[in-house]
């Protein structure tokens, strides 16, 4: 997607979400902020993968992912750098201003390392954001949000770099990402292939996608399985919409309690699916999936 059409896309998903009249002005302008910091550190990024690092087709095809998360090569300094960009806007916003500057003195203090934080996050160590949440209960998300999302260009750019080394041709029977091991976020379902002939429609698509949680990877699934317990008995896997959110579903698993949701554009002219604000967009479907008893597995990267 050209970077005119990502502005597009990007406006009309901050439309939808203004007018659906329930989120608040802050977090549209929070989502706004990420996003044009993020896009402008993918402008000038590029990344390079150790090749010995990465797995082999056996040890792949057994399900092992191609490259272990804490082996991702992010530039720390230019994390560090976007970590303070996006630290500046939470604390331009008076519902995050005082956990922000919490968060701030702890980094002048030396409390807390950026460096650090990375490598905790990739590592999937949970004590400096426990430690976090005791220390600012009224905004526990915050800081992983900010780590995160400081992080998140370098490791969508690995994963894309990787995919077009290694591309998933088949689906991927395993319940996490190909690519790095982490499970799913949200997914979607293809679009319909043009024909070179005719300009006629190959088939109506409809492929099982799933975008990771981590590296952003886009892998294809099984229609009818269950994403992380791998459960395909169809008793136990079922799926419902919201009226309100046309486009998605939210497909559940009563095996392991789990549910994903499920982008569906395909008869919408115009929708262009973008996994993060999609995610954001789709959150009354969270909410109907967990009270019925279901949980998530994969954070929102929004801290939702």
């Amino acid at each position: 997607m050209e970077e005119s059409q990502k502005k597009d896309a990007l406006g009309r998903k901050l439309a939808a979400l203004d007018k659906k009249g329930w989120f608040p002005p802050e977090l549209l302008a929070l989502v706004e902020a990420v996003c044009r910091l993020q896009e402008e550190t993918r402008a000038s990024l590029t990344v390079s993968v150790d090749p010995a690092q990465v797995r082999g087709d056996l040890e792949h095809r057994q399900g092992a992912p191609l490259l272990p998360r804490e082996a991702f090569p992010v530039d720390v300094q230019g994390a560090e750098k976007l970590f303070l960009s996006l630290l500046d806007v939470t604390e331009s916003l008076p519902q995050l201003r005082t956990p922000s500057q919490l968060v701030r003195d702890r980094l002048v203090r030396g409390e807390i390392e950026p460096a650090a934080l990375f490598r905790a996050y990739a590592a999937e160590d949970e004590a400096p954001f426990a430690a976090w949440e005791a220390l600012a209960p009224d905004a526990p998300k915050l800081l992983p949000f900010l780590v995160y999302n400081a992080m998140e260009p370098w490791l969508e750019a690995t994963g894309a770099a990787l995919l077009a080394q290694r591309p998933q041709l088949d689906v991927w029977p395993y319940g996490h990402c190909p690519v790095c091991g982490s499970p799913a976020f949200i997914g979607h379902l293809s679009a319909p292939e043009p024909s070179r002939n005719e300009g006629r429609d190959i088939n109506k698509g409809g492929k099982r996608l799933h975008v990771c949680s981590y590296c952003r990877a886009d892998f294809r699934a099984k229609r009818l399985q269950c994403p992380f317990c791998l459960e395909e008995d169809q008793k136990k896997l079922d799926y419902f919409t919201v009226d309100s959110e046309t486009g998605y579903q939210v497909h559940v698993c009563r095996t392991c309690k789990s549910y994903i949701k499920i982008a569906d554009f395909r008869e919408l002219f115009g929708r262009t699916f973008m996994p993060a604000l999609d995610d954001l967009e789709s959150l009354a479907l969270d909410m109907a999936a967990q009270k019925e008893g279901f949980h998530r597995l994969a954070p929102s990267e929004w801290g939702l």
